[in-house]
């Protein structure tokens, strides 16, 4: 009963639009003061103790090391990498949008990041270029799901903490799944590009000598992603100080080699990590209050009896959660959603036979798409709101791209192996 009504206080307070970690704690108060049974001085012990884990300082690190990259000319150089080798492929620049979203990818973790930094590049580029501008940012909106899923990952980290599960296993997991987003996000725009339904030029071939200069100049930019996968699967370093690594690797490259750091690029870029890591950890605070009432009522329990009275067939519950998480994604942001369905729908596939290594992918993936998805696209906020292109406008221009987006989420979710045969192979 009490779990019934936290989580309807939680949807509640959430459509008043009030932010969600408070709507997280303003529903947990009211239930710990009618259930009478927990003293309200423990709220802020257990909001401590959900930050109180090692393991979370790899998340203000990556995403230190995104903004690093986006004022010291690290985007820029991947940009410019992407589009001397992918350049001439049929749907050119939209094709260097995605291959330099993977790049990208596997320094900062952060679908924002992308967005927000590459993204400033590669819709100006487009647009320069004679590229349709919405086109150009669904692309850009599109391929920065990417993110998230290769490694390093910060929704990947906040996943593996909440399901006790390896921070080094779950990263792996997302490797071969988000370069599978890439490809047929890749396919996708080869397909549009020759149907011509949008102007995508191609450019001039570029020479042999600028081939090499994109390649020395972007060299520094690509061994990152290496180093901080290999040292994570060799194990010479955590995912939490691979998080140091990277903010230390983009500050000497970006101050040294490129030369475009000054004091107050990076009195900027601490200051807005500061905000963001100081946004996901008291969220994760918060979510520990809601996780503990949830755990306690059993209401993982009550969801797995009501999905096994619906149907016995696994692959028809696993549709029905992906249907669920796609809604869920539809109105909450990735992390904060993160923290509030795990400790509720962990149980229900572990009961079903489902790893969780597997489900986290398959969870971030779902969630991700969100991120372009009305009416909380958060993504779509971001973009709209740099390219002064309407909500409205960039939302349908988006929609297409959940044809590529959807059947990768339909392989991960009924090919398990595409999650596990990288982690059963390193790690077993």
């Amino acid at each position: 009963m009490l779990g019934l009504l936290v989580l309807s206080l939680f949807c509640l307070v959430l459509l008043l639009r009030v932010p969600v970690s408070a709507s997280m704690i303003i529903a947990s108060l009211v239930v710990f003061i009618i259930g009478g049974d927990v003293p309200l001085v423990a709220i802020p012990q257990f909001i401590t103790a959900g930050m109180d884990s090692f393991e979370l300082l790899a998340v203000p690190f990556f995403i230190l090391a995104a903004e690093l990259m986006n004022v010291g000319g690290m985007t820029e150089r991947i940009f410019r990498l992407a589009l001397g080798f992918v350049g001439r492929v049929p749907g050119g620049l939209a094709q260097v949008n995605i291959v330099a979203s993977i790049i990208f990818a596997g320094i900062s973790g952060s679908a924002l990041a992308d967005a927000a930094g590459l993204g400033r590049v590669e819709i100006k580029a487009m647009s320069d270029a004679g590229y349709d501008r919405e086109f150009a940012s669904a692309v850009t909106l599109a391929s920065c799901i990417v993110g998230p899923i290769i490694p390093p990952s910060i929704i990947l980290i906040v996943y593996a903490i909440l399901a006790q599960a390896s921070v080094g296993s779950m990263l792996i997991a997302g490797l071969i799944p988000g370069l599978l987003l890439g490809f047929m996000l890749m396919i996708y725009v080869y397909f549009v590009a020759r149907s011509g339904r949008y102007s995508c030029p191609i450019g001039p071939k570029p020479t042999r000598r600028e081939l090499v200069r994109y390649l020395w100049e972007g060299l520094p930019a690509l061994v990152a992603p290496a180093i901080i996968v290999i040292g994570i699967v060799s194990g010479v370093f955590t995912p939490t100080e691979a998080g140091l690594i990277a903010c230390l690797y983009s500050f000497i490259i970006s101050t040294f080699i490129y030369r475009e750091m000054t004091f107050k690029k990076l009195v900027g870029a601490l200051k807005n990590a500061l905000l963001s890591s100081g946004m996901i950890m008291f969220l994760i605070g918060a979510a520990t209050l809601l996780a503990h009432i949830v755990t306690r009522e059993q209401i993982a329990m009550q969801i797995a009896q009501m999905l096994g009275a619906l149907t016995k067939q696994v692959w028809l519950q696993l549709l029905l959660i992906n249907v669920f998480l796609l809604f869920v994604g539809c109105l909450i942001e990735g992390v904060p959603a993160i923290l509030i369905l795990v400790p509720v729908l962990l149980p229900v596939v572990e009961g079903i036979g489902i790893s969780p290594i597997h489900f986290g992918v398959l969870l971030s993936l779902n969630l991700l798409i969100g991120i372009i998805t009305p009416p909380m696209g958060v993504g779509l906020f971001v973009v709209s709101n740099y390219t002064g292109i309407s909500f409205e406008r960039l939302t349908r221009a988006c929609l297409p791209f959940l044809i590529p987006l959807l059947i990768t989420l339909g392989i991960v979710t009924y090919v398990p192996q595409v999650s596990l045969c990288l982690v059963e192979a390193i790690f077993k």
